[in-house]
């Protein structure tokens, strides 16, 4: 469906997130365009590939001695080329510098060059500056000679390298050679770690942020359920779960198409962070959000509730012909010690009266 649908929505050709085919039994990614003829859609046309072909070229990247390069997708790794599990991967060490460029197709090309591997060759330049400067000394005629043939032009092509390798230009070839322009090859790798800092702060918003409402994401829920049942086992601390769906989305898209559809799940979005100001909301699925009620929100909840429901009441998608409200569902359930050893137990019953809740309010618009 989406090889067919979200290049007619787009309304030009896109790539395709890697999927596994099922027909072949291959992971794949695609380039599909759809086909207007005087503005009528009249089909689509695209190439499959196998994603193997992709992760292979990911292998062949080495950086230096110790270096490598992964892919990521939306900021979260998809592939690795070296031998690190996704867990090992040194995102945020200083023992390593990043860069990274954006494919075509929409993933990000990651590269990692060792710190040792940078200390090495600097370290390697200094010692035969030393050298270089007690041959000086002793015979100047010589040095004169071996500077111009064996350190000026390696070092050249070593500080050309770096500095194409600041400009985002990977497509490099570091040679080892005797030199002593230090300062040029230290100034480009600074400018690659000013990109790799701001690299880090876009990929943290990616990793954690639902693009379509800003509220934090299935990713950022799952962090929080975790840290929930570490809780539960040792503090018991005292909270609330209410879990939301919005009704009747796929009518609206199937009616009014899915721009109106994504207007109706912002607004349901904004709906909720309004009313709970204070407490974590996630979007965890496509018209399913939930809220984490601690402190003076949850100690405050029926009257947040109340205002909540009165928000909702009057809260409409306006159309240039009518105006479609925004109807959300609800269910709500509070930890009990007691009883409850994670975070899912209290989940699944605000889950159950959420379905409760849908099914009166269906059955209240017959």
């Amino acid at each position: 469906m989406g090889w067919f649908w979200l290049p007619y929505e787009a309304g030009r050709p896109i790539w395709l997130d890697p999927y596994y085919n099922q027909n072949n039994n291959t992971l794949m990614i695609s380039f599909v365009i759809p086909l207007f003829i005087e503005n009528q859609f009249i089909g689509v046309v695209g190439m499959d590939f196998d994603y193997a072909s992709l992760i292979k070229r990911i292998h062949q990247i080495k950086i230096f001695e110790n270096g490598f390069a992964h892919l990521e997708l939306n900021g979260t790794v998809i592939h690795s080329g070296d031998d690190h599990s996704e867990e090992d991967h040194p995102h945020d060490d200083a023992s390593h510098f990043k860069a990274s460029a954006e494919l075509v197709n929409g993933m990000t090309l990651a590269l990692f060059a060792c710190q040792s591997d940078i200390t090495k060759i600097r370290h390697e330049i200094a010692y035969k500056i030393i050298f270089t400067v007690i041959v000086l000394a002793l015979v100047f005629s010589l040095v004169v000679f071996l500077v111009v043939k064996k350190v000026v032009k390696p070092l050249k092509v070593l500080t050309d390298a770096a500095i194409k390798l600041s400009g985002d230009n990977y497509d490099v070839v570091i040679e080892h050679g005797d030199a002593y322009e230090i300062q040029q090859l230290s100034s480009a790798f600074e400018n690659m770690l000013v990109k790799l800092r701001e690299h880090k702060k876009l990929q943290h918003l990616l990793a954690y942020r639902d693009s379509l409402t800003g509220l934090r994401n299935t990713t950022s829920y799952k962090a929080w359920v975790g840290d929930f049942d570490a809780k539960i086992q040792t503090e018991k601390p005292a909270f609330g779960v209410m879990v939301l769906d919005l009704n009747y989305l796929k009518k609206t898209n199937d009616t009014y198409g899915h721009n109106v559809g994504n207007r109706l799940i912002v607004s349901a979005s904004q709906l909720i962070s309004e009313a709970f100001k204070r407490s974590p909301v996630f979007r965890i699925g496509g018209d399913e959000f939930l809220v984490i009620l601690q402190g003076r929100d949850f100690e405050n909840r029926d009257t947040l509730f109340e205002k909540f429901d009165e928000a909702c009441a009057n809260a409409f998608v306006d159309l240039e012909t009518e105006k479609i409200p925004v109807c959300i569902a609800k269910g709500f359930s509070v930890f009990d010690p007691t009883t409850d050893t994670q975070f899912y137990d209290v989940f699944n019953r605000a889950d159950d009266e959420m379905y409760k809740n849908k099914n009166r309010m269906k059955l209240a618009s017959v």
